[in-house]
């Protein structure tokens, strides 16, 4: 949990004014406890939230962790699934390096590239990178540089020692008068001493800090591509709105050139058409071209697109659901339009709706 300190408002709730009425003390009461509270958690509202702003432009914000979380991370509504970190750190025994990238995916896909004698700590960096991202594929290499003057254990290979012996001893034997095998040269061939390297337990703590700074470069890199695709996808919505409301704008119009069109067409026939007869089969036609319905539920869609945008938690797999909800009713538009223009709006839908669902499939 974030772990804030915040001065109280210089206002308490007992310090602001009554509001003048003519009513009695009984009458009033209640609705001025309820404009005190609205009025006060207003402020406290945007006092917390410039707080956060400020304390997150200075770095000085962490969970219990230790991470460090920023402005947008906080109050931002989408994060990619797209992001860089690189960190290293220098300590008495060398020097750590560390590179964390990650891509879109369908779930959290954590993938460690490790020295062997870091594996014994895998789960808790796997635990470091769980708690900071939700969805993703996470690449993770850790690379560590031993200093020069640190001993290194090591140990003879002693099949790759016997290999080297035999094919010594094969070469002596075609020689007239060959010189003793020299141990010390067999141990200096390549692949007979294989060095092990003993990790120190005190470089554990590095490497999770190490992990924990990468982690949060890579989410404020995710944090910033998702304010863009935030901006993206509300710009689209309101496309969507638009079009949809041009679409309605023109309903009477088409229905009545469709109106002009079959009296013209029953004129041309020269026959007497019963006129209730005509007005029934208008109304059928006028209901099979309603689009009315999927008017309304595109937005629906695109309102519950802003709601989903507004929550503080991954929102990838609820976006990619409404896309396909709105390419659907485009298709339904599409599909019942009886003039040029509904038809070209409803393709205009589809074009956009098609932005917006590739930019949320890299949406967490």
């Amino acid at each position: 949990m974030l772990c804030l300190q915040t001065h109280s408002p210089k206002q308490s709730v007992g310090k602001l004014r009554r509001p003048i009425t003519s009513t009695t003390s009984a009458q009033c009461k209640p609705p001025t406890m309820a404009l005190h509270a609205i009025i006060v958690i207003s402020v406290w509202y945007t006092r917390v939230t410039n707080i956060l702003y400020s304390l997150a432009r200075h770095g000085i914000i962490r969970d219990q962790y230790g991470n460090i979380y920023s402005a947008r991370q906080l109050l931002a509504m989408i994060n990619s699934m797209t992001g860089f970190g690189r960190t290293e750190i220098q300590t008495p025994d060398g020097q750590l390096q560390l590179e964390v990238r990650s891509v879109n995916h369908r779930y959290l896909d954590i993938q460690f590239k490790l020295p062997e004698g870091f594996r014994t700590i895998e789960q808790e960096l796997r635990t470091i990178v769980a708690a900071r991202l939700k969805r993703g594929k996470v690449d993770v290499s850790l690379s560590f540089k031993r200093l020069t003057d640190k001993p290194v254990a090591g140990h003879i290979n002693i099949e790759k020692a016997r290999q080297v012996i035999e094919q010594l001893e094969t070469v002596t034997a075609l020689l007239a008068d060959p010189a003793p095998i020299d141990p010390a040269a067999v141990v200096r061939m390549p692949g007979v001493m294989e060095e092990e390297e003993i990790i120190p337990d005190s470089l554990y703590p590095a490497a999770r800090e190490i992990l924990t700074s990468a982690i949060a470069q890579l989410a404020d890199n995710r944090a910033r591509e998702g304010e863009k695709i935030h901006a993206m996808l509300e710009t689209r919505c309101a496309e969507v709105i638009a079009l949809a409301a041009g679409v309605n704008a023109r309903l009477p119009e088409v229905l009545s050139g469709i109106r002009q069109r079959l009296e013209k067409k029953i004129e041309s026939l020269e026959t007497q058409i019963d006129n209730d007869r005509l007005e029934q089969e208008l109304v059928i036609i006028a209901q099979k071209l309603d689009v009315s319905e999927e008017l309304d539920r595109l937005k629906v869609h695109v309102a519950e697109v802003s709601n989903t945008l507004s929550v503080e938690k991954p929102a990838g797999r609820r976006l990619d659901f409404l896309m396909q909800e709105l390419n659907r009713e485009a298709n339904t538009l599409g599909s019942k339009s009886a003039d040029t223009q509904t038809t070209q709006a409803a393709v205009d839908l589809k074009v956009i709706i098609e932005q917006m669902r590739e930019q949320v499939q890299n949406v967490e």
